[in-house]
C-alpha cells in the first residue's frame, strides 16, 4: 500500500513537473524583439521596390537575402506572449468571423506592395474568431510563438501563433 502511494505520489511529481502550465504569465512581446538582434543593429539598406518586376508580392528585407532561419530569434521558439497588432484576413467563416489571419506591426500592411519583412509577420490561427467588422482596429493575441515560416497569398510569415486569447488592444471585447 504504501509503495503504490509512493509510486503515484512520484508520477504526480513528474506529471506536475514536465506538463506545461497553461496558466504561465504570457511575455509581452515588442515587434522590435522579433528582429535578431545582430540584424537590428545593422544599419539598413534602402528598399528598391521594382514595379515591373514579374513577382510584385516579393518580400525584400532591409537585411538583404536571407534565409529564413537567420531572419528569427530562435530563442522565442515555443514561448508563450502577448503581441499588440492589426490583422489581415486569411479567411472568415460563414459566420462572419476571421480564424485565420497575418498579425502585423502596422494598419495597412500587405496591402500595398511589398509586405513587411517575413520577421514582422505572425501567421495566427484562433477557434474563436474574431469579428470581420472589425478589422480595423489593433487586436492583441496571446498564445504559444513558434519560428516556423508560413506562406500566404498576402506575404510570408516568419512566425506562427495559435491564438488562445484575441482581444481589442486596450482592453476591449
Amino acid at each position: 500500500m504504501i509503495q503504490g502511494f509512493g509510486q503515484r505520489l512520484a508520477l504526480l511529481f513528474v506529471l506536475c513537473w514536465v506538463a506545461p502550465t497553461h496558466g504561465e504569465e504570457a511575455r509581452r512581446l515588442k515587434w522590435t524583439e522579433l528582429i535578431p538582434p545582430h540584424l537590428a543593429e545593422q544599419a539598413l539598406a534602402p528598399l528598391a521596390i521594382d514595379h515591373a518586376s514579374p513577382d510584385p508580392m516579393a518580400q525584400p528585407t532591409p537585411w538583404g537575402a536571407l534565409a529564413m532561419s537567420e531572419l528569427v530569434v530562435g530563442a522565442l521558439d515555443q514561448q508563450r506572449v502577448r503581441i499588440p497588432g492589426f490583422i489581415v484576413p486569411l479567411n472568415i467563416t460563414r459566420e462572419q468571423t476571421i480564424d485565420e489571419f497575418l498579425l502585423v506591426p502596422y494598419f495597412g500592411a500587405c496591402v500595398h506592395v511589398p509586405p513587411p519583412p517575413a520577421n514582422q509577420i505572425i501567421y495566427v490561427t484562433t477557434r474563436r474568431g474574431l469579428a470581420a467588422d472589425r478589422i480595423y482596429e489593433a487586436w492583441e493575441v496571446e498564445g504559444i510563438l513558434r519560428t516556423a515560416a508560413v506562406d500566404s497569398a498576402m506575404a510570408q510569415a516568419a512566425y506562427q501563433l495559435h491564438a488562445e486569447q484575441v482581444k481589442l488592444y486596450g482592453g476591449g471585447p
